[in-house]
């Protein structure tokens, strides 16, 4: 019926990619990296004091570098880095800097001193940072209350999940020392534990049910998680060919794992609920694709100025990764630093470089996306378009049926809702264009 019916349906082509309505892609580049960045992600360290056995950087990866001492950052490098973004982040309303590991707390010194360093030059800087948390001692905790740092913490739940995989190389698990330095700051800093804390959880196949992890991850235990950003992530373990995946049949586990978050979080929302906080932290990592969904804006194809496909950053618009040898990258997935190198501290950004990445990705990506029902939810980005340092159409084809059926169960598990009790999402009130979806229309 909808076929035949020309007024209610009508084929749909996007026809080209581009980053501006306005300016040509390596003019709105250079504006872009001239004053407007946002975001230095510093790599301190690919050294490592724990083993996590689903870790990329285990060994267990066949295409990933390993964990080592050998590639820690110079200070010149970090110094003239900072400088570089500072200069060419002035008309930016955000200026974040992150450091990233390995774990990145092994050289908590550096860390200091990049920080002191930036709070010399500006004063109003964010600082982040992802750890493990095994050595977030009080030295440390109280450096970065002070300076106001926002911490992810790496956590895969209760005990008997969590030590399965997050060990140390002698095999003892770290959950002890990890609980402990959280309740650490929980009692020295609760205010900050409140605002500053999040958690980063790792679903891995393990004899335990989804309400396992509900029942840990409570609000009560961890106040942090009723702010309203959902500050606990659940990740699924990286899909490249790895020794750990071809140990266990994960594909399966996910969908059966994911089938339970669905029937709880169905379950909660046909009852009916006044507000966010009645949804359990760990059901909320969903709840953030059901706002999407609910909350979708109703521009039509043709009001679009211009198109870019949604999960693909523009390399150095959204993040500056800078590695340990002073080369600026994309993001820390992509790690060539042939194919993907951008620019250096010394002589700054390769704005012909970025250009012509822009226009690789277009070429190859765009007869994949330009009439694909699913482009306005799909997030795929470079790192699931390069394979073997190149923008392959056909590895990113491999993923595109996944994301199609990912975002087909999510509308199925929707509009499930919606049939049954129609003001399911009312709590969320009348947000027309919720700013966390506008950067996907907005120039």
């Amino acid at each position: 019926y909808c076929q035949n019916d020309k007024k209610l349906i009508k084929p749909n082509r996007i026809p080209k990619f581009t980053i501006s309505s306005i300016y040509s892609n390596a003019k709105k580049v250079e504006k872009k990296l001239k004053k407007e960045l946002t975001f230095l992600c510093i790599n301190i360290t690919e050294e490592c004091n724990l083993r996590c056995e689903y870790c990329i950087f285990s060994g267990k990866y066949t295409k990933s570098r390993r964990h080592n001492s050998n590639n820690q950052i110079e200070w010149n490098y970090i110094e003239k880095g900072v400088n570089l973004f500072l200069e060419h982040s002035t008309d930016s309303n955000i200026r974040k800097i992150g450091f990233y590991g390995g774990e990145p707390l092994l050289y908590f010194d550096i860390i200091r001193k990049t920080i002191n360093y930036v709070r010399s030059k500006c004063d109003n800087a964010i600082f982040t940072i992802t750890t493990n948390a095994t050595l977030l001692k009080d030295k440390i905790l109280s450096f970065f209350v002070e300076n106001n740092v926002e911490i992810t913490i790496s956590l895969d739940g209760p005990q008997n999940i969590h030590d399965k995989n997050r060990i140390f190389p002698n095999g003892v698990g770290s959950f002890n020392t990890v609980i402990k330095n959280i309740e650490s700051i929980k009692r020295l800093h609760h205010d900050f534990f409140e605002n500053n804390i999040k958690f980063s959880a790792t679903l891995s196949p393990g004899k335990y049910k989804i309400k396992d992890l509900i029942d840990f991850f409570t609000y009560d235990m961890f106040p942090t998680l009723k702010r309203a950003d959902l500050p606990l992530s659940l990740n699924y373990i990286n899909y490249e060919e790895n020794k750990y995946l071809s140990e266990v049949k994960y594909l399966d586990w996910t969908k059966k794992t994911e089938n339970e978050i669905f029937k709880l979080y169905k379950k909660i929302h046909i009852k009916g609920i006044n507000k966010t906080s009645e949804i359990p932290a760990v059901l909320r990592a969903i709840h953030r694709e059901m706002m999407y969904i609910n909350l979708r804006s109703n521009i039509a194809f043709d009001e679009f100025k211009f198109f870019w496909p949604n999960g693909a950053c523009i390399p150095g618009m959204r993040s500056i990764f800078l590695n340990s040898k002073g080369i600026f990258l994309p993001c820390e997935k992509l790690n060539s630093e042939t194919e993907f190198c951008i620019g250096d501290v010394s002589t700054g950004f390769d704005i012909k470089k970025i250009s012509q990445l822009i226009a690789d990705y277009s070429r190859e990506i765009a007869p994949l996306c330009s009439n694909c029902w699913a482009f306005r939810f799909c997030g795929e980005c470079w790192t699931t378009a390069v394979k073997n340092g190149q923008i392959s159409k056909d590895f990113r084809s491999q993923y595109c049926s996944y994301i199609k059926s990912y975002w087909a169960r999510r509308l199925f598990l929707y509009t499930e809702i919606i049939e049954k009790n129609p003001k399911a999402f009312s709590y969320q009130g009348s947000i027309d264009y919720p700013e966390f979806m506008s950067h996907m229309i907005n120039e």
